[in-house]
C-alpha cells in the first residue's frame, strides 16, 4: 500500500471481544512510561442506534482488546489487552460517542498476583525477571544492568509495588561509602533505577545507565524545518512537527531536594555508633558549571542501620549488605532529581518503533528573521531520554507519536553541528 504523506498508516485490525470495530472507532490512544509499571491507552466509538455494539455483544468492559496498525515506515504497532472501563458517554441524536479505557496484560495480572517471598544477597536484575514473569509469562524482559545483590523480605503485595521498592532502594556498582572508624563519612555515587513495560516488553535499568546512553535503542537526527525547506519522505519521518519545554532546569527544587549536597544521620542500632554521612554530587554528579555552587547541605536525613538484621549465620555481618541504607538514600534521591532536570515535548509523524527507555537526538532550529537558517539551539537540542510514548490513531487516515522527553544533570548535552538531514 502507498502512502501520500508520513502521518498516514494502515490499519490491520481492530477488534473488542473477538469483533471487529474497525467501523466503529474514533481514535485510539496508547502510552508506555519508564515510571509506570504497564501500557495504557483508550479507544473513543462512535456508533448509531442500529448498530448497538454494547448491546448486541453483550459488552461487560473487561473484555480482550486487540489492534495491529502499520505506518509508512512499515513498522507495525501491535497490542493485545483488556478493556477496563467506559467513560465519556455523550449522546447526540442518534450518535453515541463514549471512550473505552484498556490495559496491558500485565497490569490485570498485577491486581491478581501476591508475593511472599524472601530475597537474599539476589541481584535486582533477578527479581525483575521474577515480577515480569509473574505479571506475564509470555513476555520479554531486556535487563541492562543487574545492580547490587541486595535483601528484601517481600511482605505479601503486589507485584509493581515489589518493584517500586526495588527501583527506590537498589543501589549501582557505583555507589559507595567511605569506610573508616571516623564518625564523618562520605557517601558517593548514584542509586535508582527503572522498571517498565513496553510493546515489546518489560525493561530494567538504573537511572545511571539510562542517562549516559548505554542501553536500549539511539535514534538520531529528527528535527524542527524551515517551512519552505523541500525535505525528501525519510526526512519528513523525522521532522518534528511541535515541541514544548516546560522547564529547563530548576536550580531552587535541586537545593530543596538535597540533589548537589546533603547529610545523612544514621544510627548503627547493632554499634550504638552514630555517624554522620557527607554527600557532594558537585563536580562528579552535576556539571561544571554548578559546581561550587553550594557551600553546604542543603537537606538533612536520619535513618537507623543494622548490618546484623538479616544475617543468618552466627558471624558478624559484612556492612552494607543486609542494611543497603546508607549507599542508597542520598545516592537515589540525588540521582532521582538530577535525573529529570530537564523535559519537554515532541510530535513526530508515527513511530511505531520507538520505546520508553530509548534515546532520541533532536535539533531544535533557532528562531531567525526571513526564514533563514540560525543554527541550532544548545538549551532545547541535544540527547535526551524518551520517558513516555504516546502513539496516537484517528480514523480520519492520520497518526502521531507524541514523546514526552528528559534529559539528566550529567547527560551529555551538545547538539550535533550538523544541518538536520544532513548523513553523518
Amino acid at each position: 500500500m502507498a502512502f501520500g504523506e508520513p502521518y498516514h498508516y494502515r490499519i490491520n485490525s481492530i477488534r473488542i471481544k473477538d469483533v471487529d470495530v474497525v467501523g466503529l472507532y474514533v481514535q485510539v490512544d496508547i502510552y508506555e512510561n519508564i515510571f509506570l509499571g504497564g501500557i495504557t491507552g483508550s479507544v473513543s466509538m462512535l456508533e448509531t442506534d442500529a448498530a448497538k455494539f454494547i448491546e448486541d455483544n453483550e459488552i461487560k468492559f473487561i473484555e480482550e482488546i486487540t489492534f495491529e496498525f502499520t505506518n509508512s515506515l512499515d513498522q507495525t504497532l501491535e497490542f493485545n489487552g483488556f478493556i477496563n472501563g467506559y467513560k465519556d458517554n455523550v449522546v447526540i441524536g442518534n450518535k453515541r460517542l463514549y471512550t473505552l479505557d484498556f490495559v496491558s496484560k500485565g497490569v490485570r495480572m498485577n491486581e491478581m498476583v501476591f508475593v511472599n517471598k524472601a530475597y537474599r544477597n539476589a541481584l535486582p536484575s533477578d527479581i525483575a525477571i521474577d515480577m515480569a514473569k509473574k505479571l506475564n509469562p509470555d513476555a520479554d524482559i531486556q535487563n541492562v544492568d543487574i545492580g547490587v545483590p541486595m535483601t528484601y523480605l517481600v511482605p505479601n503485595i503486589k507485584p509493581l509495588e515489589v518493584m517500586k521498592y526495588v527501583n527506590d532502594n537498589a543501589i549501582s556498582t557505583n555507589s559507595k561509602i567511605t569506610e573508616n572508624d571516623d564518625r564523618d563519612k562520605e557517601a558517593k555515587g548514584t542509586a535508582g533505577f527503572c522498571f517498565w513495560e513496553t510493546i515489546s516488553g518489560y525493561r530494567f535499568a538504573s537511572m545511571d545507565s539510562l542517562s549516559k546512553g548505554f542501553s536500549f535503542n539511539t535514534w538520531q537526527d529528527y528535527g524542527t524545518t524551515l517551512a519552505n525547506n523541500s525535505s525528501s519522505f525519510d526526512e519528513q519521518m523525522r521532522t518534528i512537527s511541535e515541541y514544548n519545554f516546560p522547564a529547563l532546569g530548576n536550580f531552587q527544587h535541586k537545593l530543596r531536594t538535597g540533589t548537589l549536597q546533603s547529610k545523612h544521620y544514621s544510627m548503627d542500632i547493632d554499634s550504638g555508633i552514630f555517624s554522620r554521612i557527607n554527600y557532594d554530587a558537585q563536580g562528579e554528579l552535576v556539571k561544571d558549571i554548578m559546581s561550587g555552587s553550594v557551600s553546604g547541605p542543603t537537606r538533612i536525613f536520619s535513618t537507623i542501620y543494622s548490618s546484623e538484621l538479616h544475617e543468618p549465620k552466627c558471624k558478624k555481618a559484612q556492612p552494607h549488605v543486609w542494611d543497603q541504607t546508607r549507599k542508597s538514600t542520598q545516592q537515589g534521591v540525588a540521582k532521582q532529581n538530577a535525573f529529570t532536570d530537564k523535559h519537554g515535548r515532541i510530535t513526530l509523524p508515527p513511530q511505531f518503533d520507538m520505546r520508553a527507555g530509548d534515546t532520541i537526538d533532536i535539533k531544535i532550529t533557532k528562531a531567525s528573521p526571513n526564514d533563514s537558517p540560525g543554527g541550532f539551539d544548545p538549551n532545547t537540542s541535544g540527547t535526551y531520554i524518551i520517558h513516555q510514548v504516546g502513539h496516537h490513531i484517528l480514523n480520519n487516515g492520520r497518526a502521531y507519536t507524541k514523546l514526552a522527553i528528559l534529559r539528566s544533570i550529567d547527560q551529555d548535552t551538545e547538539a550535533d553541528t550538523l544541518e538536520f538531514g544532513a548523513v553523518q
